[in-house]
């Protein structure tokens, strides 16, 4: 006869379970190696056993595992669910008096074994670990009854039960609520009362009663088989008189509890006692109520995404395969130079003086830049003394070709290449690394990112003793949430906050710190420059700010440099650092030209720092006179949609007068639709790109513009369930794409040998298929890699397991993972230095949450972008949603940008455009509707009427 597989309660976090994880784990092989000891599980034996002593430990471990004593510790990420054990240990121990050390000696040891980041870290959590205990201990009069984890049969499969301990005692009950007049009164009488318990550490997860799924007891089948076990408990013991049975988790925190409320009661209010209970009478309500739950649960329901978000066999389910680009077919050079407008004609043969060149979309403006460049060129300008600024690498990547690519047509026999072409980023770090001794550096310093940055902070703050007033940000040190962060996220964003230029006074007022807070954290923003400085180390941020500090240190800079002709592209986007370093490169004697090119209609990058004013008052600012040219004719929209994009920025008052116009057919007048809610919008726009798509139109032709990428997140799943496909081209998270997340567990794999990471590196390599074959395929597969990664001694080596996830190089987030890498940490990848390699590539599972990569090649599918993504972008069919564009946060002042966000979004159609939105953008008591109208799409239909 099958053994039933038996279900541990423990495990039940609410009525979900998900039949696909349960495969998945079954296929997972237990390979034959040399047993790992549980290093975990002797440490907390021994300190039940020895108390105080962890050199005793630390000696007795080292025998069994055969390690330094260094190596007996457990690691800070699997520190929560090793305390859950070790207090529900000391807990039982000390009601049962079975343990006679003290709780703070047992806790005081406990975290001798936790790496923690800092010693204060260590004295927070041990000293709340402790109040948290006694407070328990203390108000518990009970003697529990320690019935191990009892095996219950339950709708046909047996469950074991992993409660702490049972209480039976004998109570007055209030039964039988009544309304006697206007008050509600109680039969009291005494009654046995069976609790079943289960401790946590920290504040409670669920609630008594909640509306909200898997939050309620009532949705905890987990309590309904601790409640049963109670019940099988009295009927073994012939207690069946009289009975309350109860099952509880017991929270040793009490929710919003904070120090200077802190109650010295456990069993006071606060929510910390989570309970369901029925009279043993009355067990069959509750058995009626949880029975359908839990054949449910035994069938395997399938889970919702929210329960699927913190799962280890996401990996496995969410598997994708890699979006291939399209092939690069060799483009269509032109044979003879485009015809430019006369407009255009002028702002091209402009190659001296001082020049501001106002162009609107599609107006092609990177062909008169390039094509003024050609000019230069061909008047005998040497390339080298030309600089070409922009503000993104496939701008620069775009303009150098179309400047080659004019230059053959015109037969100009010149380097291109020699012409200084880049970012204004990239400049800086050039000069930087050019004039590095200057500037104090003993070697060419190298760009850091992210990890690098947040280790190099984490290591200060450790070494450091901790600020008196946010000690209580120490506690949890890596915390990062919306509305809460610990010290390191912290101390990140002083630093940021320093960096752009705050001054002290600023800063302190700013973030409301005494003078001495202020002062400990400037010290420590200091030992970071100075940290940076010895190794050699910027960041972005330096790469600017470096170039200012050069021109005070070396005036004569940019004569040296000798960049005759400058051209600054979108210099709406300027900051004001960026514009003192173009003045200053202006002011040289050797500048016979500065070229810029920008349009204040779409300067949509406030946030960054761009000043729209910088092109609005462009002369004013270099205080010197120039040729003003305005580009309007637009060469890529219809005359509907230029009309509409017109009124809708005209809105603004504080602008560049202008008026472009279409040099194309009127074409399709916009249509403009209102809903009310968003699934009425999405339908819409689905239904009309199925639609479009049967017309014909090809799905790279059509793009979903909106304010917020979760918007998208939508179109992607409902496009995607109708058999569309579609391609993103906004900034991806690195460590949500599949090989990333294999990589990594490949250097997990060669760190631990745990089965589970040799599958995700596999099942990712077999484009994940692997976990779908037999379990005897993946036995054998997972068996022969751990023979194989032995071999793995160098970083090339490494590499080259890497290199198998993608032999063609065609996922272009998972290469800048590896380009990354490469870059980070370049002098180990040369020294073949394997394990500062792996350590990186931890950290950038520890601190990496937030770093994106972005997909700059062609691919087919419905594209889906931000409207800020989609700037320089151009699509024949632009479906634009402005639902998020008016939020109950907008602010008069922010109005302006929001317009010319939308004048970008709309300009990037060629021949239909599309506007949606809810007419509500939010609701309101105040308002006469019951809801504020969204202004924009009101504004959206005010153009549309007009066509």
């Amino acid at each position: 006869m099958e053994n039933k597989k038996i279900y541990k309660s423990g495990e039940l976090y609410g009525l979900y379970r998900c039949k696909r994880r349960e495969e998945f784990a079954k296929k997972i092989p237990k390979i034959e190696k040399h047993e790992m000891p549980d290093v975990t599980g002797i440490i907390l034996s021994g300190i039940v056993n020895f108390g105080n002593d962890p050199e005793l430990i630390r000696s007795m471990a080292k025998e069994v595992i055969g390690c330094s004593e260094e190596e007996v510790r457990i690691p800070y990420n699997e520190m929560y669910s090793a305390k859950t054990q070790f207090i529900r240990k000391i807990i039982t121990s000390k009601l049962t008096r079975t343990n006679l050390f003290s709780v703070e000696s047992l806790m005081s040891t406990f975290y001798e074994f936790i790496e923690t980041p800092t010693e204060m870290t260590r004295q927070l959590q041990v000293n709340s670990d402790i109040r948290e205990i006694k407070r328990y201990l203390n108000c518990e009069s009970r003697t529990p009854i320690v019935i191990g984890n009892p095996i219950i049969n339950l709708c046909g499969a047996p469950f074991s039960c992993q409660l702490d301990f049972l209480f039976k005692t004998i109570e007055k009950v209030k039964l039988n609520k009544r309304k006697e007049g206007r008050k509600y009164v109680y039969d009291e009488m005494e009654m046995n009362v069976v609790e079943s318990v289960r401790l946590f550490p920290g504040k409670p997860a669920i609630k008594e009663s909640s509306k909200i799924l898997d939050v309620g007891a009532m949705s905890r089948l987990e309590l309904y088989i601790m409640l049963k076990i109670s019940e099988k408990w009295c009927r073994l013991n012939g207690i069946t008189e009289n009975v309350i049975l109860k099952a509880s988790y017991y929270y040793l925190q009490k929710d919003r509890e904070t120090d200077e409320n802190y109650s010295d009661n456990f069993f006071n209010k606060g929510g910390n006692v989570v309970s369901i209970q029925v009279k043993i009478d009355d067990i069959k309500k509750i058995d009626d109520i949880f029975e359908p739950k839990l054949k449910e649960f035994i069938n395997g329901m399938s889970v919702s995404p929210d329960n699927c978000k913190n799962c280890s066999s996401r990996v496995f389910c969410e598997h994708k395969e890699i979006t291939v680009p399209l092939t690069e077919d060799e483009k269509p050079l032109p044979k003879s130079l485009p015809v430019l407008s006369a407009d255009q004609n002028i702002a091209a043969n402009a190659i001296e003086g001082n020049v501001r060149v106002i162009a609107t979309a599609g107006s092609g403006k990177t062909t008169t830049m390039a094509y003024r460049i050609m000019n230069l060129l061909k008047n005998g300008v040497a390339p080298e003394k030309i600089g070409c600024f922009t503000f993104t690498n496939a701008g620069a990547a775009e303009m150098k070709d179309r400047i080659k690519g004019f230059c053959k047509i015109a037969g100009i026999d010149a380097d291109v290449d020699k012409i200084t072409i880049s970012t204004l980023h990239s400049f800086g770090d050039s000069l930087i690394k050019k004039y590095y001794n200057i500037l104090g550096y003993h070697k060419q310093p190298v760009l850091i990112n992210e990890i690098q940055k947040t280790k190099i902070i984490e290591k200060i703050l450790s070494n450091n003793k901790p600020i008196d007033e946010m000690t209580d940000k120490y506690k949890n040190f890596y915390l990062d949430m919306f509305n809460a962060k610990g010290i390191l996220e912290t101390m990140k964003d002083f630093f940021n906050q320093l960096l752009d230029g705050t001054s002290s006074e600023e800063f302190k007022k700013r973030n409301h710190l005494s003078d001495n807070a202020a002062s400990e954290i400037l010290n420590m923003y200091m030992e970071y420059c100075t940290y940076k400085k010895n190794a050699c180390l910027i960041e972005h941020s330096d790469q600017e700010l470096g170039v200012l500090r050069l021109l005070k240190l070396k005036p004569d800079l940019f004569e040296e440099i000798g960049i005759e002709h400058i051209s600054i592209d979108e210099y709406q986007d300027t900051s004001n650092i960026q514009f003192h370093i173009i003045n200053a490169m202006r002011k040289a004697k050797c500048v016979k030209s500065l070229f810029i090119v920008g349009d204040d209609d779409q300067s949509i990058y406030g946030f960054r720092d761009a000043n729209v004013e910088l092109i609005k008052d462009f002369f004013e600012m270099i205080e010197e006179d120039g040729l003003d040219v305005h580009l309007m004719e637009n060469r890529r929209s219809t005359g509907h949609i230029v009309n509409f994009a017109s009124d809708i920025i005209s809105n603004n008052e504080e602008r560049i007068a202008k008026s472009p116009v279409s040099t194309n057919e009127k074409g399709k007048p916009v249509l403009v639709s209102v809903f009310n809610d968003k699934n009425e919008e999405q339908e819409f726009i689905v239904n009309k790109v199925t639609e479009l798509i049967k017309d014909g139109v090809p799905e790279n032709s059509i793009a979903i513009l909106a304010p917020t990428n979760s918007e998208l997140l939508a179109y992607s799943e409902l496009l995607n369930k109708s058999g569309i496909d579609t391609i993103s081209i906004n900034p991806e998270p690195v460590l949500e794409n599949t090989r990333v997340l294999a990589a990594i567990a490949l250097v997990k794999f060669l760190m631990s040998y745990n089965e589970f990471y040799g599958t995700v590196y596999l099942n990712a390599r077999a484009h994940g298929n692997l976990i779908l074959s037999t379990k005897e395929t993946v036995e054998e597969s997972v068996n022969v890699i751990y023979e194989n990664i032995k071999t793995i001694k160098s970083v090339s080596d490494l590499f080259e397991y890497f290199s198998m996830l993608d032999t063609k190089e065609e996922d272009e987030i998972y290469q800048s993972f590896l380009d990354d890498i490469r870059t980070a940490k370049e002098d180990d990848v040369k020294k073949e230095n394997l394990k500062a390699v792996c350590e990186y590539i931890i950290d950038y599972e520890r601190f990496g949450k937030k770093e994106t990569a972005r997909r700059e090649k062609a691919y087919n599918g419905v594209v889906l972008s931000t409207m800020h993504s989609s700037k320089g972008k151009e699509w024949p069919v632009v479906f634009c949603s402005v639902s998020k564009l008016h939020g109950r946060n907008l602010k008069q002042e922010d109005i302006p940008e929001k317009n010319r966000l939308l004048f970008v979004a709309c300009t990037r159609a060629k021949k239909e455009l599309y506007v949606t939105g809810i007419r509500a953008a939010y609701t309101s008591t105040n308002a006469v509707d019951g809801y504020v109208e969204n202004l924009f799409l009101q504004e959206c239909q005010e153009a549309a009427a007009k066509q």
